[in-house]
């Protein structure tokens, strides 16, 4: 399901728990499984926005694991979105889904959201780039208002992220 999802995506969004400097298992595997891509049209993250954010209990981990995964997403040539969210669980938390301590994160999930939509659309003018029709797959091209889909996921699964410690990949499409 993740491969046949991330091989129609326009972009992706990554959402991490950072565990003693590095991203969690569960993404390393996920990512991982992206080699089933290897021999596609866009192997891996080809041409496509990644949006990365990290929840980590302090700014050391924060910012290693935010770095890494950034570097993940080259590897797989994928572009990170310019910006990366790094959240200091020790400092921010949310009390609900609908809830954060920290105004300025919410911003920040909402500019990586922002970020991996708009990146997306401007990737699809690289040449070489085969643009999939909404007729080639499921879903629909990104538009504006998938913008506000994409913010509003980045944020709201990124809390649920940071209260469980789960690992979070959206599909953009």
């Amino acid at each position: 399901e993740l491969i046949e999802a991330v091989r129609h995506a326009d972009a992706l969004i990554i959402a991490t728990p950072g565990y003693h400097g590095g991203v969690s298992g569960l993404v390393k595997n996920a990512l991982d499984t992206l080699e089933e891509l290897r021999a596609d049209e866009r192997p891996y993250l080809d041409g496509r926005a990644v949006g990365c954010i990290v929840t980590a209990y302090g700014w050391q981990a924060a910012g290693s694991v935010l770095t890494s995964l950034r570097s993940i997403v080259h590897a797989l040539r994928g572009w990170p979105t310019p910006f990366g969210a790094g959240i200091n669980t020790l400092e921010t938390r949310f009390d609900t889904v609908e809830t954060c301590s920290d105004a300025k994160v919410v911003d920040q999930l909402a500019t990586v959201g922002q970020q991996a939509a708009h990146r997306e659309r401007r990737l699809g003018d690289v040449p070489g780039r085969r643009r999939l029709r909404a007729a080639d797959r499921p879903g629909r091209l990104v538009g504006d208002q998938d913008v506000g889909v994409a913010e509003q996921a980045a944020q709201h699964l990124t809390v649920r992220a940071a209260d469980r410690g789960d690992a979070i990949i959206i599909v953009i499409n």
